[in-house]
């Protein structure tokens, strides 16, 4: 029987540690990849396998919504580590339990003990397709779990970016097997989508065109494009915020940066970031939750998010429909500048793309 346990979702907090690791996989196979993919499975909107493998596509219309499972507290007194969902005897712990149709976007652990020799285990649909250690799975040594897809942070952090889609139902499991007593951190993301188009429950060897998919995108991942150089934007200020950017129409926001004093990199995480189309709020989140607490990495999220000493970067790309407004809730002496690069379109255009929005939970919405 499963005790259940709080469910909230929560953002996220970044810590690290180097941990060792163990491998198997419950149907491992060096395969790439079995049979055909079914055509409705192929071009359905929702095969996010397709997606990773052209990432200029993040800004088509999808309707979806991804959340997040973490071992976060909501109250920040609290501790961050060791909450679940639920738990089957003392070290059976389950992380995620979702409805489909969707996938997990993103998995992350760290721990003060040997959380890379505990046992992941990924139910879906009635299947566990999954069934490893996280050191194991995160080591590269099994397609689809290659780098630079999975891995572990320069800090230590093990993380895996692959989808892992479902039609009906996932479960996410972890058994302990070091110490209850060691801190035991976790963050499940996952996306719902409206419909099943596209979406195959995931299995091992992936289908032929899914393979093809992955091995595309570790390509593309592998080699992080040039990026070119931005516009620096005059800041405006008034008594709570500044204003980094504004546009009177419609467009995208490619990329912006923001640089700042690196000696006071400890205000910077709790200064709030709003995005406005309008009056729509499309962003409305810290900037540490949304750039993982600044944690030095090497990994996945280069694609879209870079962090080094003094500067944050952000490549996703931001579509308004009408005027934009980019803020920064004001900290009190903290010196910072701005810069952007943004494409006017058409109303007719913009409409044609979908909005990123972001909230404070870290709710991803398309």
């Amino acid at each position: 029987m499963i005790h259940r346990m709080r469910s909230e979702k929560h953002p996220p907090k970044a810590w690290s540690f180097f941990l060792p690791a163990m491998f198997f996989l419950a149907v491992a196979s060096p395969a790439p990849a079995s049979a055909d993919l079914p055509e409705t499975w192929r071009d359905g909107p929702y095969n996010l396998f397709r997606w990773i493998s052209n990432p200029e596509d993040i800004a088509l219309p999808r309707n979806i919504s991804v959340h997040q499972f973490s071992s976060s507290h909501p109250d920040p007194d609290l501790p961050d580590y060791n909450r679940y969902l639920g738990e089957e005897g003392r070290r059976k712990k389950l992380l995620a339990e979702m409805e489909g149709p969707g996938a997990i976007t993103r998995m992350w652990f760290t721990g003060s003990g040997a959380i890379a020799d505990c046992i992941l285990a990924i139910e879906i649909d009635g299947a566990t397709p999954v069934e490893s250690s996280i050191g194991g799975l995160v080591s590269g040594g099994a397609f689809p779990f290659v780098s630079p897809l999975v891995g572990r942070g320069s800090g230590g952090g093990l993380f895996c970016y692959l989808p892992i889609p479902y039609k009906d139902r996932c479960r996410v499991w972890l058994e302990i097997t070091d110490s209850l007593a060691h801190a035991h951190y976790y963050q499940i993301q996952y996306a719902s989508f409206p419909t099943e188009e596209g979406v195959n429950s995931f299995r091992l060897p992936l289908f032929h065109e899914d393979a093809s998919s992955v091995a595309r995108a570790i390509d593309q991942w592998s080699h992080p494009p040039e990026r070119s150089a931005l516009a620096p934007a005059e800041i405006e200020s008034t008594s709570q915020d500044r204003v980094l950017f504004r546009h009177p129409g419609s467009g995208v926001i490619h990329q912006w940066e923001i640089a700042y004093d690196e000696n006071r990199e400890e205000d910077l995480p709790y200064a709030y970031l709003r995005v406005w189309d309008s009056e729509d709020l499309l962003i409305d989140c810290p900037l540490g939750a949304l750039f993982g607490r600044f944690e030095r990495t090497a990994d996945f999220t280069n694609r879209f998010l870079h962090t080094e000493p003094g500067r944050l970067r952000f490549f996703w790309p931001i579509v308004h429909y009408g005027p934009i407004r980019v803020e920064l809730a004001r900290r009190a002496g903290l010196a910072l500048s701005a810069s952007f690069e943004h494409e006017v379109l058409a109303p007719e255009q913009a409409r044609q793309r979908g909005r990123l929005r972001v909230e404070h939970n870290l709710r991803f919405i398309f």
